[in-house]
């Protein structure tokens, strides 16, 4: 028997299973690096938790949870000194003990900082999934008392290239199925079925923009004129 193809054919079915299960993973769990500054703590402490040890410092801002969770997370190393660095940190994803995400994040420090810290990262994870970084880990939806359920708006400033504008003006930039980042001008508001959020006065020219997270198919409303987003 020549055993050639049947060898070759295992080896097409292991690569393929093998590339199903990484786009599974990556539908459950995934991580983005933002250009935008951590939100002013005023504007997520209700959504903050932390965990510390020795110079050490693990934060998540809770976007939204509700079947997949969104979180806001960074990492920091107290360092004080004039050294400028840049280096690439370990990020794990796990659930149940396992890890079902891992990727390195990118984490830097100026001469003007005390903190080595990572870019803002959006992370996705299902519900009670650890993060974990280096050696220090965090469940976000698990450490607040508060059911975050879309839609849900975080406030920042930033920078987001290739905006999509849509017909009434509202600039928007998909980060994940669910989540965009989002600028305008004027008087906004979000409608998610029967929820109505009334959004900020903003200004872009400023850098002022919003993480904005959806349920399903909503609209938005700018200066009166509506228009779709969202899947």
């Amino acid at each position: 028997m020549n055993w050639k193809p049947i060898a070759l054919a295992s080896i097409i079915i292991l690569a393929l299973l093998s590339s199903f299960y990484l786009y599974r993973m990556s539908e459950e769990a995934s991580v983005k690096e933002l250009k935008i500054l951590w939100p002013d703590l005023d504007e997520v402490s209700s959504r903050l938790c932390m965990v510390n040890s020795t110079y050490h410092y693990l934060e998540s801002a809770l976007l939204s949870c509700e079947g997949s969770c969104y979180s806001l997370v960074r990492y920091r190393i107290y360092l004080p000194t004039d050294d400028e660095l840049e280096m690439s940190l370990p990020l794990q994803i796990l659930r149940d003990g396992k890890v079902i995400f891992s990727t390195n994040v990118t984490a830097f420090k100026r001469n003007y900082t005390v903190f080595i810290q990572t870019v803002a990262l959006l992370v996705k994870f299902p519900r009670g999934a650890e993060i974990k970084i280096l050696n220090m880990s965090i469940r976000p939806d698990e450490c607040l008392e508060l059911k975050m359920e879309p839609p849900q708006v975080i406030y920042t400033k930033g920078v987001i290239d290739d905006w999509v504008l849509l017909k009434n003006g509202f600039r928007i930039h998909k980060i994940f199925d669910d989540v965009y980042a989002a600028t305008w001008r004027g008087n906004a508001s979000l409608i998610c079925g029967g929820i109505k959020v009334n959004l900020r006065n903003i200004e872009p020219t400023k850098g002022e923009i919003a993480i904005i997270s959806l349920k399903g198919r909503c609209e938005v409303e700018l200066n009166g004129e509506r228009a779709p987003i969202g899947s």
